[in-house]
């Protein structure tokens, strides 16, 4: 939001505002199910999610581990609850 914010010498704040009105077309999330799972399964195994994230992501959307069932490591590896 830096980027368009500073285009147009406007506040971050007022582009996301703009981008959440109504009338502005929003595209859907560029992961399929598909590739939540396996980011999911690649997350079981270990993987870290900046790694995942460089092999799942696609233009357009990005997966959301703990809402696809994902249970969360900190950066110690160690399993917790994200609020």
């Amino acid at each position: 939001m830096t980027e368009p914010a500073e285009w147009y010498g406007i506040h971050r704040r007022t582009v996301i505002a703009i981008l959440k009105r109504p009338s502005v077309p929003t595209q859907a999330s560029g992961v399929s199910p598909e590739q939540t799972q396996h980011a999911v399964r690649l997350y079981a195994l270990g993987q870290p999610l900046t790694k995942i994230g460089k092999t799942v992501w696609t233009p357009g959307g990005a997966w959301t581990s703990s809402r696809a069932g994902a249970q969360m490591r900190d950066t110690h590896g160690r399993s917790f609850s994200p609020r």
